[in-house]
C-alpha cells in the first residue's frame, strides 16, 4: 500500500507522540527497529497500554505475545499468549486483524482515533501501531499502544 508518508504531527496524545519518537530513535538507519531494540523500561509511562503482536505467515495469523494490564482491566480477559483468532468477540477480532493487515501493508506507523463501546459505555481512544523487523525488511511484529482521550 503506497501512500502518504506518516506524519507524527497527526498523533493527538502526547504519550503516543513520545512513544513514536522513542520508536523512531531505535530505527537508526533501518526502516524499522528490531524487537531487541525496544526496552520496556524506557517507556514505563505507557507500558500497561502496550501490546506486542507476533506476525506468523502461511497463512497470516497474529498472536498477542504481550498484553499490558490496562487491556485486561478493560476487557476482563488475559490475552497474553492468545491468538487473535481465539478472541471471543467476533466484531473486534475482525477489526483487529484488518488493522494489523493495514499496518503491515503501509510499512510505516499507523495512528487513528475512534470511539469504542465496552459494557454499554463509550470511550474515545487513539491507537498507534509501530512495526518491528528482525531482518530489516519483513515486518515480524507490531507494537500497539492505545490511550483513552
Amino acid at each position: 500500500m503506497a501512500g502518504t508518508p506518516f506524519d507524527p504531527a497527526t498523533i493527538r496524545d502526547a504519550r503516543l507522540r513520545r512513544f513514536h519518537a522513542y520508536w523512531q530513535s531505535k530505527c537508526g538507519a533501518r526502516a524499522f527497529p528490531r524487537r531487541a531494540d525496544i526496552d520496556p523500561v524506557e517507556f514505563a509511562y505507557l507500558l500497561g497500554q502496550i501490546t506486542l503482536v507476533e506476525i506468523h505467515d502461511d497463512p497470516r495469523i497474529y498472536r498477542w505475545r504481550l498484553v499490558g494490564s490496562w487491556w485486561r482491566e478493560k476487557f476482563g480477559i488475559e490475552a497474553t499468549g492468545m491468538w487473535v483468532d481465539d478472541w471471543p468477540f467476533d466484531d473486534q477480532r475482525r477489526a483487529v486483524r484488518s488493522t494489523y493487515d493495514r499496518s503491515i501493508a503501509a510499512r510505516q506507523p499507523l495512528v487513528f482515533a475512534r470511539s469504542v463501546w465496552l459494557d454499554r459505555r463509550k470511550f474515545d481512544c487513539e491507537t498507534l501501531l509501530l512495526p518491528l523487523s528482525e531482518n530489516g525488511t519483513d515486518i515480524s511484529m507490531i507494537v500497539v499502544a492505545l490511550v483513552e482521550l
